[in-house]
């Protein structure tokens, strides 16, 4: 048996090779009833908020994240929307009512979630694997001017997991 070897010249070019991904952080589910949530507030007299400051009753309502990865511990609820120019605490009223400003209380602390205030942080429960957050709603009386009419406001709730 005759073994040959022989050498060629090798020749090479050089590539660019570019790799893309996308590394995406552990979530929870927000719960279906929590998902584009309505909250109900009634009807309300004109005559409950004589003045400036008067403010009706609390109407509470739940938020809720679900199916938490083990890795998620707490989650932060914040919320945004348009501030009341006349209550610093409240949110702006877009419907036809004049007066009236909405106030969002987190139950268990008595924290008013500020339009871009801190976050209300509820522990991930490590055997149903979920958070639940209380609130609740009021209305609350801005100015002296007033008018009857319709309420409407709109606020974002971020969920941030920790």
């Amino acid at each position: 048996m005759i073994l040959t070897i022989t050498a060629a010249q090798a020749l090479a070019d050089d590539i660019h090779l570019q790799i893309n991904g996308a590394i995406m952080a552990a979530s929870c589910e927000v719960e279906g009833g929590s998902k584009n949530k309505t909250v109900e507030m009634g009807e309300a007299l004109a005559s409950d908020f004589s003045q400036p400051h008067d403010w009706g009753p609390r109407v509470p309502f739940e938020l809720s994240v679900i199916n938490c990865p083990a890795t998620i511990t707490a989650v932060e609820a914040a919320f945004s929307g348009v501030r009341d120019p006349h209550e610093n605490n409240a949110y702006l009223n877009n419907g036809t009512g004049r007066g009236l400003a909405l106030q969002i209380i987190e139950s268990n602390s008595g924290m008013y979630m500020l339009p871009d205030g801190e976050p209300a942080t509820a522990p991930v429960d490590p055997t149903t694997h979920s958070a639940t957050w209380d609130f609740s709603a009021r209305y609350i009386r801005t100015t002296d001017a007033f008018a009857p009419g319709s309420f409407d406001t709109a606020v974002q709730v971020t969920f941030t997991y920790r």
